[in-house]
């Protein structure tokens, strides 16, 4: 087998800590995480006499590898190319002490590089993502501003291997930052809707953020209040969780549609137009203060519109509105920052190559696409064809990396797993295309459950529900070579 590690070991400060025979590196809090999975599987195996070793020999080009070796029959080492993959191998010898398979020396590297949840945050009533419309987004209000939530839902998803989170919401600006020149567009404390949903509350049939509402919010007794906090207490707790997810070897990605202020509209003469000056400077100033102010935000995403005017051209154009908007503010924060790693990744929908192309002509940093690779139905075959159709030529033309957006529109209810099926999936993906793919939903929220009438079950976390579907689609997608006798024993 071809070695991945010609790196030499670096030389860390070790620790035996708490669990008998586990040396690692006690101030990477990623080891630690590991530590703690292998003490807790060992004593569940009754193995307590087996030594584990976890180191780091740094090789930049295998991000996320390890290598497993087996000496004699009472110590294993576990070697990282970086400390993400010392500790995933941590996980995946705690993973196998559990199940009662066999550890052997090998090798590990991610098969996808990126693999990320899509998560539709509803930071408040006032600050909605896509579609908050339904119990879904309005339960987990509450929840999201809990930090144990947090923590509890990234060890889920660095036990399953994922490395990227994305929170898509159409303005999170005024729930997670303050200007100095809108001061009045930051909102304190956390609200959700205070009177019961029904169809009669939405404004259209369309679903989205321009509207499901159609009653004043500032209406007595419209809003509920979640939690009493500032927008400064506000602005710690999200420093805060972002680090946890840094923890965990999880970058955080934050997406938008366009053109949205909610939160903010009607304040210092902000609106919903692309064309007002006003509205375009404060959303650029709110980009570059949300990067400066959460340096673990290492992508930023867009969508070229759901409320904006497709058909103007020129200077007013929903491309240059973004590219004076959030391509200025990127511009800027890597000018100041000029080592920070930050991935601008721009949408396919409702807009090309050649016009983004064009409207980015000034920007001298490297960016991505996206695309609804299986549009909202991730489950339907295994082999989408609308990528192939619609956008491969041009990401090809153009020389794009396309993120693959995995829309899972269909299981909410439903406990879904089927590991052949996400495996061929997976495997048929046009990799070379493509740094990655996100998972989740539109018009739900992966929070809480919310609909079981089981005291034991309800509100339980969504990863934890769906555990098997979350884990199939993070592990396969870092060792699709799980098989059949894997799953089985999961």
């Amino acid at each position: 087998m071809k070695r991945i590690f010609s790196a030499v070991l670096v030389a860390v400060v070790v620790q035996v800590n708490s669990w008998a025979g586990i040396v690692f590196d006690a101030e990477n809090p990623q080891l630690a995480f590991a530590a703690q999975e292998l003490g807790e599987a060992l004593a569940e195996a009754g193995k307590q006499d087996l030594q584990v070793s976890l180191g780091i020999a740094s090789n930049e080009a295998k991000p996320e590898a390890f290598e497993i070796k087996v000496i004699g029959a009472k110590r294993i080492e576990v070697v990282g190319t970086d400390a993400t993959g010392a500790m995933y191998g941590g996980l995946e010898v705690a993973d196998r002490l559990r199940l009662g398979l066999p550890i052997e020396t090998k090798d590990y590297k991610p098969f996808v590089e990126k693999r990320g949840i899509k998560f539709n945050i509803p930071f408040d009533v006032r600050t909605p993502s896509y579609d908050d419309s339904g119990d879904a987004a309005q339960n987990n209000i509450e929840t999201v501003w809990d930090f144990e939530f947090w923590a509890a839902f990234f060890d889920e998803m660095t036990r399953y291997r994922y490395n990227v989170l994305s929170l898509w919401s159409a303005h999170p600006y005024p729930s997670i930052v303050k200007l100095d020149d809108y001061p009045d567009a930051a909102l304190d404390d956390v609200y959700r809707m205070g009177l019961p949903i029904d169809q009669d509350w939405r404004k259209s049939g369309n679903p989205g953020p321009w509207g499901p509402w159609n009653r004043d919010l500032n209406e007595p007794g419209v809003m509920k209040l979640v939690k009493k906090i500032t927008i400064e207490e506000k602005v710690e707790y999200w420093r805060k969780v972002f680090n946890y997810a840094g923890d965990r070897g999880i970058e955080i990605s934050i997406f938008h549609w366009n053109v949205f202020t909610f939160g903010a509209t009607g304040k210092n003469g902000i609106t919903q137009a692309q064309a007002n000056p006003i509205t375009v400077d404060y959303l650029y100033k709110s980009v570059r203060e949300a990067l400066l102010t959460y340096p673990q935000i290492s992508g930023i995403g867009v969508t070229a519109g759901e409320n904006a005017d497709d058909f103007v051209e020129g200077e007013h154009s929903i491309e240059n509105f973004i590219y004076k908007t959030y391509g200025r503010a990127i511009m800027d924060v890597k000018k100041e920052q000029p080592d920070r790693k930050l991935s601008f990744i721009f949408r396919q929908h409702k807009t090309g190559l050649e016009h983004i192309t064009e409207a980015f002509e000034d920007f001298p940093h490297e960016f991505e696409t996206s695309f609804k690779y299986a549009v909202g139905h991730m489950y339907s075959m295994t082999r989408p064809v609308l990528f192939e159709d619609r956008f491969r030529d041009q990401v090809e033309d153009y020389g794009f990396k396309c993120w693959f957006n995995l829309r899972n529109d269909d299981m909410f209810a439903l406990r879904w797993g089927n590991p052949d099926f996400t495996r061929e999936f997976l495997q048929k993906m046009p990799h070379h295309l493509s740094p990655g793919f996100f998972m989740g939903s539109d018009g739900y929220v992966w929070g809480r459950e919310y609909i079981s009438k089981n005291a034991e079950t309800a509100g339980q976390l969504e990863i934890d529900k769906h555990w098997y579907q979350f884990r199939q689609w993070g592990q396969l997608a870092y060792n699709p070579e799980l098989g059949r006798d894997y799953w089985a024993s999961v």
